[in-house]
């Protein structure tokens, strides 16, 4: 079983930034302020995957998934490659003899082809470490999961949920308000000719031909280590085999939760949640598993937890619950389960007349 860590041996050089449109006024006019922003995001991806362009056609009508605007092929790591000589740079070779057959983007594949694309997003959302309140985030929660669950029936696993990719809604007054999914660059269409015959109109189907020729394998565990599912993370550990559902995305948004509690926690700290903490950023699997297995089905572990994410402990205790009662149930009934629990707790939350004065403490 293998494992793919974003970043650990090729990291995709991923650059983001803000942007409006440039109709350049008059210098005495005044640029409306209520021009859309968009996101421009750039990244060399590997070109045996379909790009995220694709995906996000696919999902354009989730809420959660930022709007596609526009998509750019800028270059391939082949036509570097072309530019130099042997006689000049005798050590820059291919690494592998490989076939030039057609990548997922349209480039003769090499060993460790990348493609430089660049995609521009309408909206913008705020990051996990501007977050407010444990309300706040039980909110983005109900949507984060509404949106697997609806990427989940569109055909997507999104694969890689994490501290980065999940996003707040912009504050109050500054537009709508609705947390948001990104970076599809890991994702899995689990039926691709499906999903271009109901998604890609008929005259750009010429644009995704090697979707479905793509041989790039999606049954090896990808993500960030600290937020994949503890039963991906043993499967690699055990090398045994085992397919990413839309519940190991899920888990991985509870584990996103407890990372944002214990990492916003502060003095004192109870030694069990320091340990978990720093094995949730070690490389090593096998401490990893076992942390996470502790944190799972331990009775009572976070009883008390306290900081000032304190009031994620009803959450966090009854995923717990939902995890350890959930063989042969359906990834898509435990989604629905995770969901809902986050749901009730925003509500005993927001139901509370301390939730304020203690959350101001912190």
């Amino acid at each position: 079983m293998q494992f793919e860590s974003k970043g650990l041996l090729f990291n995709r050089a991923t650059r983001v930034w803000t942007a409006r449109v440039a109709d350049d006024p008059p210098e005495h006019e005044q640029r409306p302020s209520g021009n859309t922003t968009y996101i421009v995001k750039q990244n060399w991806a590997d070109d045996k995957r379909s790009n995220e362009g694709f995906f996000h056609q696919v999902a354009r009508d989730i809420e959660a998934v930022p709007r596609f605007a526009s998509m750019e092929v800028c270059e391939f790591t082949s036509s570097f490659r072309a530019r130099f000589r042997r006689s000049k740079v005798p050590e820059v070779l291919p690494l592998v003899k490989a076939p030039e057959d057609m990548g997922a983007n349209g480039a003769g594949r090499h060993s460790f082809q990348r493609v430089l694309l660049r995609f521009v997003f309408e909206g913008q959302g705020r990051p996990l470490s501007e977050v407010n309140d444990s309300t706040e985030l039980l909110r983005a929660t109900v949507q984060w999961i509404n949106g697997l669950i609806q990427l989940d029936e569109k055909g997507i696993i999104h694969r890689d949920i994490s501290y980065g990719n999940l996003l707040l809604p912009v504050r109050s007054g500054e537009g709508r308000q609705q947390a948001s999914i990104i970076d599809f660059g890991l994702s899995h269409l689990k039926d691709a000719a499906k999903a271009i015959k109901e998604f890609a109109p008929s005259e750009e189907g010429e644009d995704y031909p090697a979707v479905l020729d793509s041989p790039q394998p999606h049954h090896h565990v990808t993500g960030t280590m600290p937020f994949v599912a503890h039963e991906l993370l043993y499967a690699v550990w055990k090398s045994r085999a085992c397919e990413h559902t839309l519940y190991h995305d899920v888990e991985s948004v509870f584990w996103v939760l407890l990372y944002v509690c214990l990492k916003e926690h502060g003095e004192p700290m109870h030694d069990s949640w320091k340990d978990l903490l720093l094995s949730l950023t070690s490389s090593a699997v096998n401490d990893v598993v076992a942390e996470k297995h502790q944190a799972l089905t331990m009775p009572g572990f976070y009883s008390g937890i306290g900081g000032k994410f304190g009031n994620l402990e009803g959450f966090l205790s009854g995923y717990s619950g939902i995890y350890q009662a959930r063989e042969g149930e359906s990834a898509q009934i435990t989604a629905v389960k995770v969901r809902d629990l986050a749901s009730e707790e925003l509500r005993k939350i927001e139901a509370s007349p301390t939730t304020g004065e203690n959350e101001r403490e912190h």
